[in-house]
C-alpha cells in the first residue's frame, strides 16, 4: 500500500471515528487544473516543456474543531488531499542532434500528481471577517511517463504557512482570498534511467479565491480558483547528469460539496 492509499485509509477512518464531534467538515471536490512546466538551461536556454489545459482531479478534505471557539472562532485540524492524472503535451528536443532546438519533438506524457497535507488552522473574527493563519505539512509526488518510456518521479515532503480572509457578501454567501508559501523539505527527482537526483532549492507561492454558498444547515457549495507555482533550482551531478533549473505554474477550478455535521445548529 502506498503513501496516497494510506492517506486516504487515514482520511476516511478519521471521519468515522470523529462523527459525532462538533464543527466537523467533510469536503468532496472535482478540479480541472491547467499546467505549465518548463526546464532552462544553464544559460536560461529553454530544454523542454509539459502544458496542459485541463487535467481532471479530484480532492478530499477533513476539518474538525481541536480548540474552542465561538461559532467559526478557534482552532481546527486539516487534512486534505488531491489527486490529478492525464496527459500533456511535451516539447523539447533531440538530444542526439547536435543542432536540434527547443520545439523540435513535440510527444504526449502520462501524467500523475498527488498532494496531501495535514495542518492546524487558527481563525479569528474581527471587522467583519473572519482571520485564519495555517501551518502544517504536506507530501507532493509527481510521475512523468513520457513518449520513448523515459519515467521520472519527482517527491518531496514540504512545509506551507497560509494566511486569509473570508466575508460575508450576502445572507449564504462569503467570499474569501488567501495567500501561501510553500518550501520542499529534501527534495528528489528519480529516473528509471539515470537514477535519482537531489534537487536544489525547491519552493513557490499559491493564490486562492474560494466562494461559499451555504444550501442547508448541513451543506455548502464551493466554487475555488487557485494559482500555484513550484520553482526548482538545479540537482546535483549523477554520472555526467543532472535535473536543470525549473518553473512550473497551476491553475486550478474546483467545485467541491462540503458536509457539515452536528456543529451546533440545531
Amino acid at each position: 500500500m502506498n503513501l496516497f492509499h494510506r492517506l486516504t485509509v487515514i482520511l476516511l477512518f478519521t471521519t468515522i471515528t470523529y462523527a459525532a464531534s462538533d464543527d466537523t467538515k467533510l469536503t468532496v471536490g472535482f478540479n480541472l487544473m491547467s499546467m505549465d512546466y518548463m526546464e532552462y538551461s544553464q544559460s536560461g536556454k529553454k530544454l523542454d516543456s509539459e502544458k496542459s489545459d485541463a487535467l481532471p482531479g479530484f480532492t478530499l478534505g477533513y476539518q474538525t474543531r481541536l480548540l474552542d471557539g465561538i461559532d467559526q472562532d478557534g482552532g481546527f485540524i486539516d487534512l486534505s488531499f488531491s489527486h490529478y492524472q492525464g496527459t500533456t503535451t511535451y516539447t523539447g528536443s533531440d538530444l542526439n542532434n547536435p543542432n536540434g532546438k527547443f520545439g523540435d519533438l513535440v510527444l504526449q506524457t502520462t501524467n500523475k500528481l498527488n498532494d496531501g497535507t495535514l495542518s492546524y488552522i487558527q481563525n479569528m473574527s474581527a471587522i467583519n471577517l473572519l482571520f485564519s493563519l495555517q501551518g502544517g505539512l504536506g507530501y507532493r509526488q509527481w510521475d512523468r511517463i513520457l513518449a520513448d518510456g523515459h519515467e521520472e518521479a519527482y517527491k518531496w515532503f514540504y512545509g506551507f504557512i497560509k494566511a486569509g480572509a473570508t466575508k460575508n457578501i450576502f445572507k449564504h454567501d462569503n467570499l474569501g482570498v488567501s495567500i501561501q508559501y510553500h518550501r520542499a523539505l529534501s527534495p528528489t527527482m528519480s529516473s528509471n534511467l539515470y537514477g535519482t537526483f537531489d534537487l536544489g532549492d525547491t519552493q513557490g507561492y499559491a493564490i486562492s479565491v474560494p466562494w461559499t454558498h451555504q444550501l442547508n444547515r448541513l451543506w455548502d457549495f464551493q466554487l475555488n480558483y487557485t494559482y500555484k507555482t513550484w520553482d526548482i533550482s538545479p540537482s546535483n551531478v549523477v554520472s555526467g547528469m543532472y535535473e536543470p533549473r525549473s518553473e512550473s505554474s497551476f491553475h486550478t477550478l474546483g467545485l467541491a460539496f462540503i458536509y457539515k455535521y452536528n456543529n451546533g445548529d440545531e
